[in-house]
């Protein structure tokens, strides 16, 4: 029997490969959760993707506050540092808790991101964050490693025509 999965989705494109590989072991509920994505209007098009995506796989998806402070409040003091730095680690790990902690309330067993689909990312770092916070929430963390073909391959991206962005989402990322 498949476990209910709780699954912080960054974009839809991400998570186009990230489900493909676990729907079939899991019930994924997918948690867009993305304070960090600057300007708002960026936001909408991610989210609209990853809406457009969880509804082609008529999965559910809940939306999480757009809550741009609680992200700036966290990266503040690492504004400058580049890309993949300790910025990132507080932004990865920022949202890493909001999952954990709604996959509690919610009380699914078992939580994974797609932060690690994307190359630039420190997926070691990341999955390592998902198991810290695993064990202090009493769940299961689900290491996301993806080859390099998984993650290149944009096949129901490309199908479902998918916004696709062009920085990871913060405004120091863009240079806006």
């Amino acid at each position: 029997m498949k476990k209910n999965l709780l699954l912080h989705v960054c974009c839809g494109v991400c998570a186009s490969r990230v489900i493909e590989k676990l729907l079939p072991s899991y019930n994924i509920t997918g948690f867009f959760y993305n304070p960090n994505i600057e300007p708002p209007d960026e936001y909408q098009h991610r989210l609209q993707a990853t809406e457009i995506l969880f509804n082609h796989y008529h999965l559910d998806l809940i939306r999480g506050d757009y809550e741009t402070k609680t992200w700036h409040d966290a990266v503040t003091g690492f504004e400058h540092w580049a890309e993949g730095g300790r910025r990132c680690w507080r932004c990865f790990k920022l949202r890493l808790e909001e999952t954990a902690e709604l996959s509690d309330e919610k009380t699914f067993p078992c939580f994974a991101t797609t932060l690690t689909v994307n190359p630039h990312k420190d997926a070691q770092f990341i999955n390592n964050w998902g198991l810290y916070y695993a064990k202090l929430y009493n769940k299961k963390y689900v290491p996301i490693n993806l080859s390099a073909d998984d993650r290149y391959n944009l096949t129901i991206a490309k199908k479902l025509d998918l916004y696709r962005q062009k920085y990871c989402g913060c405004v120091y990322s863009a240079n806006i």
